[in-house]
């Protein structure tokens, strides 16, 4: 918004947004790979201590808009290794059963912060001025550290042999579970990305303007926190690639009743049930990857996860603009959900044929330990009788 403010360019805006998730996506493999040769714990505090130094920076240079800019995008390059070591040190901080609630509990967390923090930049920013905003905000890095900071626990990784950067890539490109799921979260949030501007068109095109677009914002949220319990709730479904499957269809039908919408009602009731889509996703794909991911690699597999979501949602804001103006508004939103429904066929098939693969490895490996104990074994030495 300060940067709208000071520049009056919609495309400044668009750039500074593609940059904060196009520079992530691009230094994801040294991101992730912090997490697997340091400590988790430091690697998570220092993250922080630099997104507050580089909110304290925006605080000073709210009049340079090039500055504010450049900072912005330091400030997503400072992020980008907090995720991954924070996913990838879960699994070391509680039990197997207990992925679900904790990655749920984090999930809903981050959400119910980013619905607080907008309402409270919503009170502050026109009373106080955005300086305040950011240090305010800058605060609440500096309070995060000192929270990881407090948690006691072994955040060390284990030593992996394989030492590569790109090894996060590899690992889902080879894993016949994974390698269709992250397809199909990189379709999902292109189909994110490709609404993302277009938002504020549909407040305005139904006349609701700028409340109507926080409510938009606001209702995915609060979707999101709906969907975070729901996952928590199914924790106990085994088939997870089917759970996915589940919230990439319901993304799918929220962004088709977005565009669909006769009253703008039934675009909040969209744009919430999307929010319930990416909430279940959310917690279900990282209690996937931190139980089949090994812990040498893991934050390496989170960020580059991450990154296939990023690039896609760049992608998606690239392709905006020319979507909207081919099809308009609506027929964006229609798009992104053509993309949610060929992402949720992805999962529907590529889980079969994983499970196909696995239904045929199963006999395989009973045949192999069958021919074991048939295998006829050397005979007993006769034991002489002690006199």
């Amino acid at each position: 918004m300060t940067l709208y403010e000071q520049t009056q360019s919609v495309t400044v805006v668009a750039v500074a947004a593609l940059a904060s998730f196009s520079v992530p996506a691009a230094i994801s493999p040294l991101a992730g790979s912090l997490g697997d040769r340091f400590d988790r714990r430091r690697v998570m505090i220092v993250s922080e201590l630099a997104g507050a130094l580089c909110f304290l920076g925006l605080a000073v240079a709210v009049d340079w808009p090039a500055a504010l800019l450049a900072l912005r995008v330091l400030a997503s390059i400072a992020w980008s290794p907090l995720e991954p070591a924070t996913n990838a040190a879960l699994p070391c901080l509680v039990s197997d059963e207990q992925f679900e609630d904790a990655n749920a509990a984090i999930s809903k967390a981050g959400i119910a912060g980013c619905l607080i923090g907008s309402a409270a930049a919503a009170v502050v920013l026109p009373t106080f001025g955005a300086s305040v905003v950011f240090l305010v905000n800058s605060a609440t890095f500096l309070f995060s550290a000192a929270v990881i900071s407090s948690i006691r626990g072994d955040f060390r990784p284990r030593v992996e042999e394989r030492n590569e950067v790109s090894a996060g890539f590899s690992f889902l490109r080879q894993h016949p579970v994974l390698r269709p799921v992250t397809l199909a979260f990189a379709a999902t949030f292109f189909g994110i990305g490709l609404t993302i501007p277009v938002e504020i068109v549909i407040a305005t095109e139904f006349g609701a303007g700028s409340l109507g677009y926080a409510m938009m914002f606001t209702f995915w949220g609060i979707g999101g926190l709906l969907g975070a319990s729901a996952g928590n709730r199914l924790k106990y479904r085994p088939r997870k690639v089917k759970l996915m499957a589940a919230a990439c269809l319901t993304v799918a039908g929220g962004f088709l009743a977005v565009s669909a919408a006769p009253v703008f009602a039934i675009v909040i009731f969209g744009m919430a049930l999307g929010g319930v889509g990416e909430g279940l996703w959310e917690i279900t794909q990282n209690s996937l990857i931190q139980r089949v991911t090994p812990d040498g690699i893991r934050s390496r597999v989170f960020a580059a996860s991450t990154a296939a979501m990023q690039a896609t949602i760049a992608l998606g804001l690239l392709a905006s603009g020319a979507v909207t103006a081919a099809f308009g508004a609506s027929g964006a939103f229609a798009v992104a959900g053509a993309a949610a429904l060929g992402a949720t066929l992805i999962l529907v098939l590529g889980g079969a044929l994983a499970a196909r693969r696995q239904s045929g490895r199963a006999p395989a490996a009973a045949q192999a330990a069958a021919k074991r104990r048939r295998r006829p074994r050397a005979p007993a030495q006769p034991v002489e009788a002690p006199r």
